[in-house]
């Protein structure tokens, strides 16, 4: 993700979070214990809503949550931090309907998948094989990948790793495609914002995760909202990093948006309650190891039809044209369309569901096989 400061407006801060819709009644599924390396998550109760098959399947040594609706070429997407397969939860019975097999992943460290211990579980060659194990399952050579968020980084490095196992690729909110640099993503980090607070640096700490996890309710309520929300005053106004930790940064919001309903938000709240935050928190921790691993690919891209899907209003996207943004994305995918939405913020599938799955549709439909 790119590096933005970290401030108390509702643009300020890039904690990569969830959707909307609705839940009624629940139904669950059992997680068998693993080996020590890994932390199974508890029974997780799913949504009556979207109508979609859940399972779990065993890829590259883990056991991952999907939820699959459909029949046809397959489309798999990927989330982003901290969101869940819910995510795409008015994306998947619509992709469905227009003739695909739509699968979307508790990405490993999420929800009801496998949420491995070590840092080094999440570098990019396992978070593309948890990918390439997906389409194995479903016994397919080639897929489209659809990632937001974190799940947008995901989509991009498998591009980069694996280009000719993808048919294409829709990345939402995260821009890639940056010049490679020859210092460590953390380290650039530590010397761009010295003593001031910046979320990813405080990612590597111990007392993230324990905020995180003493605060889950805190965290979602603030920040499921859309650009410009109106807020009360942080609790914390200063920069300083020494000061405290994320959540006082944050104001409350005064209203709750529309596209995130009350019952979408405990359940995220409920999820998050059972798993915690170790697994997404290991994707900030793993940068430094990414880095090195894809330095090794720079010059490989993957030439079929992309699309990128952002927000007007996304501060990830810096106020950053059009054309701006398929000229930065060209070094990884040379046949790039990008779409930037009026008014739109970074939650942009739930936000904008209609424009997001009108546009995903004519890309799907206009890919050869």
């Amino acid at each position: 993700m790119r590096e933005v400061p970290v401030t108390s407006s509702p643009l300020g801060i890039a904690l990569l979070l969830l959707l909307a819709g609705g839940c009624a009644e629940r139904g669950a599924v059992e997680i068998a214990e693993h080996a020590d390396s890994h932390t199974a998550s508890p029974n997780i109760a799913f949504p009556a809503k979207p109508l979609v098959k859940h399972s779990r399947i065993a890829v590259n040594d883990i056991q991952l949550h999907i939820a699959e609706a459909g029949h046809g070429p397959l489309v798999i997407f990927l989330h982003g931090f901290p969101e869940l397969w819910y995510s795409w939860r008015n994306q998947l019975p619509v992709i469905a309907a227009a003739g695909y097999l739509a699968v979307a992943v508790d990405m490993r460290g999420f929800g009801a998948s496998d949420i491995p211990t070590e840092i080094d579980a999440y570098d990019a060659t396992q978070l593309c094989a948890d990918v390439t194990g997906v389409m194995d399952h479903f016994g397919v050579e080639t897929a489209v990948l659809v990632g937001h968020d974190w799940g947008a980084a995901v989509t991009a490095y498998c591009a980069r790793l694996f280009p000719s196992r993808y048919r294409g690729m829709v990345t939402m909110s995260v821009p890639y495609g940056a010049p490679p640099s020859d210092t460590p993503p953390l380290q650039r980090m530590a010397e761009r914002h010295g003593e001031d607070f910046f979320y990813m640096l405080y990612f590597q700490t111990d007392e993230a995760e324990a905020e995180l996890n003493n605060r889950t309710r805190e965290l979602f309520e603030k920040m499921m909202v859309g650009p410009g929300a109106a807020r009360e005053d942080p609790v914390n106004s200063s920069n300083l990093s020494d000061t405290g930790g994320l959540l006082d940064r944050i104001g409350y919001p005064k209203d709750r948006p529309t596209w995130f309903s009350q019952e979408s938000l405990n359940y995220y709240i409920d999820v998050y309650e059972k798993t915690g935050f170790l697994g997404g928190l290991n994707y900030y921790r793993s940068l430094d190891r990414n880095w090195l691993i894809l330095r090794e690919s720079n010059n490989i891209t993957m030439d079929r039809p992309a699309i990128f899907i952002g927000g007007e209003k996304d501060f990830l996207l810096s106020n950053r044209s059009k054309s701006e943004l398929e000229d930065a994305m060209r070094t990884v995918t040379p046949n790039i369309t990008a779409y930037v939405l009026a008014e739109a913020g970074h939650w942009i599938q739930n936000e904008r569901a209609g424009e997001v799955n009108r546009l995903l549709i004519d890309y799907l439909d206009s890919l050869e096989e």
